[in-house]
């Protein structure tokens, strides 16, 4: 049997002698009628109801996805966070030191005269104020880059030996390797 208004209004009944009054039989089916409209309105407009909650809990079931998802991956971040300081602590024994940068001090460029003009006398340098020749803080500078960067004294002093002329390289050593 179909249930909508027409078959629940239906007026083709057979009229019996002793049955119902026909005008209260159709208030009453006219009432179980607009029930029944009433009832399919409300089930249709909570269809849209549980579509809603299906997508509030498909939502929600992706959200607590995403959550598990994060949480893994802060996990794994930091099991790589350990394994990698790990691996820097081994580092120093596993790969050998590279050779330290060596400093490059290039050479001075002359800065030639004018055509023109007479050439002046040179004039005398005046002596640092505590007599410690002007290349001896250069030299401590670069001896003391090497030494940090892990160079042996002897290779320190071939350098210095080359580079620094004129220089007591044994008392800027024994000074730069006493610091460090």
């Amino acid at each position: 049997m179909a249930f909508d208004r027409q078959s629940i209004e239906r007026r083709d009944f057979p009229i019996a002698r002793q049955g119902y009054d026909p005008a209260t039989v159709d208030r009453h089916l006219s009432a179980i009628a607009d029930a029944f409209d009433e009832l399919r309105t409300r089930s249709a407009a909570g269809g849209l109801d549980a579509g809603t909650r299906r997508l509030q809990a498909q939502l929600d079931g992706v959200h607590r996805e995403m959550e598990t998802l994060l949480t893994s991956l802060r996990a794994g971040a930091a099991r790589v966070a350990e394994r990698l300081a790990a691996v820097e602590g081994e580092l120093p024994s596993v790969v050998p030191q590279q050779p330290a940068r060596q400093a490059v001090i290039p050479p001075p460029v002359p800065v030639p005269a004018p055509a023109a003009a007479p050439t002046p006398a040179p004039v005398p340098a005046a002596p640092p104020a505590n007599d410690v020749p002007a290349d001896t803080e250069g030299a401590r500078l670069v001896a003391l880059d090497m030494a940090l960067a892990g160079q042996p004294r002897e290779q320190v002093d071939a350098y210095l030996a080359e580079h620094f002329a004129g220089v007591d390289r044994t008392a800027v050593l024994d000074a730069v390797y006493a610091s460090i």
